[in-house]
């Protein structure tokens, strides 16, 4: 009994079993987390070291090249690459990807363990990382007061808002920026240190020696047990200035007497603003395995009742970013793309059938499949996603496809003088075959994308599985509940005349024109089948000319989307000060803020340890539909309008990054063992990059040296005066940077005690000339001896690299750059050809490597995978085909349309302005299991045909039209399902439109051609077949001839 006839004769036993699937779907649904992306484990390792005080080059030999030595033993190891910049050092370690990135991570903290006594003992410890973009932050916001100074609202978020937001679930940490944090400043007047015969080494011990507090041990007194502790802590800062530091004599020298004591801040570093006012900025930071919707659900609902607490005390909470609101309205928005496509599907089938009971039939099919695939994967651990639901988007008009070409069938059967439940059950299982072969070729293309290697086929993995999931539901529902209904409600197709009603005349013209093109079909393939060449010329100069589009499609990684927001990057030149950034940051916020369609403006500077000459201005646009511009147009606006409106400073724009930090799409990386001519090689290229259309914001890893001041010890005169170069670095860094000597505490805060130089003698480097290094000599008394700075060392303005960037243990130089008006595939592409020019001229010599890294590099490995997916999604498709039909010729009729569905998807890209991307040639693939859909339905039929005893040409000529039916309808459902996608009106719909456009476009030029063309080529094969019978298997379906004498003898037909 077949599954068809299993659930006519048991209706409410295949009903249960379809509401059990429903059920099981809802529950799935709601219990399914809602994200942008599918959760990817990247297995790369970051980890940061804070030097303070020490230049990129004292960074790069002490710590970075440090613990990169003891890094690359670990195995599993693809990259390395190091930033060394003032006072930080990032190392970030990627590894295969069939590396558990936990492991991973454990590993290099294990060896970044073994090296820490090598280190500087100033260094914070290094901290290390596991690259998680679900750990990213998920919400921004800033606190301002008009009542509370910065200090004192600083103290109020750490002890009232920042472990109220920590308690919210999901969150992992609150980050702040900007603010001004409590600190105990011991500023030393350096004139009134040398004339006491001081040393700052000598405050250093003193101070700490004199605030501490010890356990002494515990006295029994009878039936009492005493604690003893030495309580020798200051109880004010004003405490220490008592301290005595030195005694002459009688004479006493106190700290109060060199230094004054603050009750202060730390020395500001970061700074952060929300449309030019400063306020003090919080990022929320979810755990890596919550929900980025939930958690910023929770933290808003804590917002709420906080809000109102705060505002009694006179503070202000402003959220500037939450990134749960483009999540939701990104999946809203595929949502409503589903919704919409299925409706054109179920409106294009009525025009075909205008039967109320068969289009609802059909549509049922819909919403079942759908909602049952939510089921399968929720157990599959899948989330509302970008890629699950683009899956069921695209899929929203093919899912309809199979009851079509049932209820199709039906109709044929009971035109035919069959009973309802006879025809249900005869057509079901007569169109079984062609049913199951489209969805199987279906299945077998998304089978190579899900399973493709790289970063992109961990995201895709989701996509390729869940259109795959929802048309094996599609088909089940067509072999199960369309003829189940139509055995019941479905009635003989509605022929209408021209008297019909006013309302139906649509519906009967449409008919009317469908029969003509019906005729004329007929015609035109009865011509095509008597010029078998003709036709296969035409096709075939079709088919070269569309190889020709992709030339002027260009090509790009992913296609940009319009998030509503993006980032100005202010760049002033190396060494300027935060003040003068912040200054700087304000005049460009202010020339933003006049532009029509930005909301906010968001300042943020060292925000990550990012150098205080460079800030970040968020932009924040209105929604899409309240603005006249979208991002893309408003920065290449803002762009030209805005160019060196401020002399000496450089403005660099940036779009969200979904995975990962932002970078600039062109990055062109030098390497080799000589820096010199290293970065005469990257000279030459940043000329090319010059020559490049579309390139702008061009910068250079290597291009800008940051001014440093250099003390260079005289060795000789140093050692013969007992100074070594310790003691000269240790001073100058206490005096200059400043060193924690101790801690205050206050209540159960404790604050830090920094000494350092008052803030007037570090104005002017000279001053260290003064500065008296004590030495290990003594003079002829025995007393200490103090060597005067000048004495034993140079000290000069130079300059050095603002940041080292290394590559694989080797530096490099990286030349990057942004895209206005060009694609990466194509800028590329010109930049590689002009370096293979360099190496043939020499100027790049043996040993030195000049190639494309970052974003380029990822799309070039990701266009490999694809190809490859892409030829097994080809083979895939063969094996099922000849599976099926237990034939090795006709796969090769039905798959003709393959390739002319290549020039349909390049038309439908250039059509809508679209270029050769990761979404558009999946979209390729997608089309690949699509378009033989049509050519399966009209061979099936013709070999059914065949076996009743028609010839070859009257099979097809009478196939060809019965078919053509279904075919549109398939055909144009599939299309108008998916036009909402492809149109891109909806929030960030930018990056899976031209999916949607390669598949539409496909889908017409290759139902056009595979009318046509699939008769001719099954024509032909089989006069091949017949010619070379013995050389080929014979189909008993296509050759009449006797089996051999060997079959027959084996018993085999």
């Amino acid at each position: 009994m077949s599954l068809a006839e299993l659930s006519i004769k048991r209706p409410v036993f295949m009903t249960m079993v379809t509401v059990a699937l429903l059920v099981v779907g809802l529950l799935g649904f709601s219990r399914m987390k809602m994200e942008l992306f599918p959760k990817v484990d990247f297995p790369i390792v970051v980890v940061n070291t804070i030097y303070p005080g020490a230049g990129p080059e004292q960074v790069e030999t002490q710590v970075t090249a440090k613990l990169e030595e003891v890094i690359n033993s670990i195995s599993g190891i693809k990259h390395i690459t190091s930033v060394s910049q003032e006072s930080f050092s990032q190392i970030v370690v990627e590894f295969d990807l069939d590396v558990n990135s936990v492991t991973a991570a454990q590993d290099v903290r294990e060896k970044v363990a073994t090296v820490l006594n090598s280190l500087p003992a100033d260094i914070e410890d290094p901290i290390v990382l596991r690259v998680d973009p679900a750990a990213a932050p998920i919400m921004s916001m800033v606190v301002s007061s008009e009542k509370l100074d910065q200090q004192t609202l600083t103290e109020y978020i750490k002890r009232v808002i920042k472990p109220r937001l920590e308690t919210a679930a999901g969150v992992g940490q609150i980050n702040l920026l900007g603010g001004s944090e409590r600190q105990i400043n011991v500023k030393v007047n350096l004139q009134k240190l040398n004339a006491f015969g001081l040393t700052m080494q000598d405050l250093a011990m003193k101070i700490q020696s004199a605030n501490l507090e010890f356990p002494g041990g515990r006295f029994n007194e009878g039936s009492r047990e005493l604690l003893v502790r030495t309580a020798g802590r200051y109880q004010t800062p004003e405490d220490m200035e008592s301290l005595v530091v030195k005694t002459v004599g009688s004479q006493v020298v106190r700290l109060g007497d060199v230094a004054d004591v603050e009750d202060g801040i730390v020395e500001p570093r970061t700074y952060s603003a929300l449309n030019g006012q400063a306020a003090i900025g919080i990022t929320v930071i979810k755990q890596s395995d919550a929900n980025t919707v939930e958690a910023a659900g929770e933290v808003n609902k804590l917002l709420k009742d906080l809000t109102a607490q705060v505002e009694r005390d006179g503070v202000k909470i402003t959220l500037v970013d939450d990134t749960s609101v483009y999540i939701k309205q990104s999946v809203a928005a595929v949502e409503e793309d589903i919704i919409i496509g299925g409706i054109l599907a179920v409106l294009i089938i009525y025009f075909f059938l205008v039967n109320a009971g068969s289009t609802f039939i059909a549509a049922l099919a819909i919403p079942t499949s759908i909602i049952a695939s939510f089921g399968f994967m929720y157990f599959m651990g899948f989330s509302l996603n970008f890629m699950t639901l683009l899956a069921l988007s695209l899929a929203v008009g093919i899912l309809i496809d199979d009851a079509i070409v049932v209820i199709e069938n039906i109709y044929r059967h009971l035109d035919d003088g069959e009973t309802r439940v006879n025809a249900a059950i005869n057509a079901t299982k007569e169109i079984a075959l062609a049913v199951m072969a489209t969805t199987f070729s279906l299945v077998a293309v998304f089978f190579p994308v899900a399973t493709m290697e790289g970063i992109v086929g961990r995201f895709f993995w989701q996509f390729g599985i869940t259109v795959s999931i929802a048309v094996m539901v599609s088909l089940f529902v067509a072999f199960t509940l369309t003829p189940m209904l139509s055995a019941r409600i479905l009635t003989k197709e509605t022929h209408l005349g021209p008297d019909c009603k006013w309302y139906q005349k649509p519906f009967y013209w449409f008919n009317r024109l469908f029969d003509r093109l019906n005729d004329a079909y007929r015609g035109t393939l009865n011509w095509v089948l008597g010029h078998k060449w003709i036709t296969m010329g035409i096709a075939t100069i079709a088919f070269l000319a569309g190889l020709l589009i992709p030339t002027f499609l260009g090509s790009e990684f992913i296609p940009n989307q319009d998030q509503g927001q993006f980032t100005v990057t202010v760049k002033a030149p190396p060494g300027t000060s935060l003040n003068r950034t912040i200054e700087y940051a304000a005049m460009v916020e202010s020339k933003i803020k006049t532009y029509d369609g930005v909301a906010n403006t968001f300042t943020t500077i060292g925000s990550q340890n990012q150098p205080v000459n460079m800030a970040d201005i968020l932009v924040l646009m209105k929604p899409k539909k309240e603005r006249s511009m979208d991002v893309f147009m408003l920065i290449f606006k803002m762009r030209n309008e805005l160019k060196d409106q401020i002399p000496g400073v450089q403005l660099w724009y940036g779009l969200p990054s979904d995975v990962g930090p932002p970078q600039k799409p062109i990055m062109t990386s030098v390497q080799g063992p000589d820096l010199a001519v290293s970065k005469a090689i990257a000279d030459s290229v940043m000329a090319i990059f010059r020559t490049v259309p579309g390139l702008v914001d061009l910068e250079s890893s290597l291009e800008e040296t940051k001014p440093e001041v250099q003390i260079r010890l005289k060795r000789d005169v140093a050692a013969n005066a007992g100074v070594d170069v310790y003691a000269v670095a240790s001073t100058v860094q206490q005096m200059i940077d400043g060193v924690k000597v101790s801690d205050f505490q206050e209540g159960d805060q404790q604050y830090e005690v920094r000494l350092q130089l008052r803030p007037e003698d570090r104005v002017n480097y000279r001053e260290l000339n003064q500065v008296l290094i004590k030495s290990h000599n003594k003079d002829e008394f025995g007393q200490d001896l103090y060597i005067p700075l000048s004495t034993v060392a140079d000290i000069s303005e130079g300059y050095g690299p603002s940041k080292i960037t290394r590559y694989d243990r080797q530096r490099q130089i990286v030349i990057s750059a942004n895209l206005a008006g060009n694609l990466l595939g194509n800028a590329d592409a010109e930049i590689m050809s002009k370096v293979e020019r360099l190496k043939v001229n020499g100027t790049i010599p043996p040993g030195y490597f000049v190639g494309s890294v970052g974003m380029a590099e990822a799309m070039a490995e990701s266009f490999g995978y694809i190809g490859i997916a892409l030829l097994l999604a080809i083979i895939f498709v063969y094996l099922i085909l000849a599976s099926q039909f237990e034939s090795f010729i006709h796969p090769v009729s039905i798959m003709v349309s393959l390739p002319l569905s290549l020039v349909g998807a390049f038309l439908g890209l250039l059509a809508f302005g679209s270029s050769i991307s990761i979404m558009s040639l999946i979209g390729v693939i997608m089309l690949f299991g699509l378009v033989t859909k049509n050519a399966i339905l009209l061979v099936d039929f013709t070999n059914q045909l065949r076996r009743e005893g028609y010839s070859r040409n009257e099979a097809l000529l009478k196939a060809g039209p019965i078919r053509l039916r279904p075919i549109l309808m398939t055909t144009f459902a599939m299309i108008f399902g998916m036009l909402p996608v492809a149109l891109a009106v909806s929030e960030g719909s930018e990056t899976r439109a031209p999916m949607g456009q390669a598949i539409i476009g496909g889908l017409i030029t290759s139902t056009a051609l595979t009318l046509l063309v699939v008769p001719v080529v099954y024509s032909m094969l089989d006069d091949i077949s017949v010619r070379f019978g013995r050389l080929i298997k014979k189909d008993k379906y296509v050759i009449e001839s006797e089996p051999s004498r060997g079959l027959q003898e084996e018993g085999l037909p």
